[in-house]
């Protein structure tokens, strides 16, 4: 074979080897945010107790031991029954 020859066929190998390297690591991030959300997912979510929403359990409000997810559904909803 010609050096040029050789050239284009080791610069055509160095390509390929690139873009496999970049798309196993790509597929290896996409994997690692769908575990991440997951677990997110698990930990810590609560179900509003008027419309059923999944929120952090931080972000929600808490009356009487049950969750919501906004001001007005738990003043409206305390005001109009005796949850106990």
């Amino acid at each position: 074979m010609t050096a040029p020859l050789l050239l284009l066929l080791l610069l055509l190998s160095l390509i390929l080897i690139g873009f496999l390297y970049h798309r196993i690591r790509k597929q290896q991030q996409i994997k690692r945010k769908k575990e991440q959300a997951g677990r997110e997912a698990e930990q810590g979510l609560v179900p509003c107790f008027t419309c059923g929403m999944r929120i952090p359990r931080e972000g929600a409000l808490e009356k009487k031991g049950r969750y919501f997810c906004g001001i007005k559904k738990a003043e409206r909803t305390a005001n109009n029954q005796d949850f106990s």
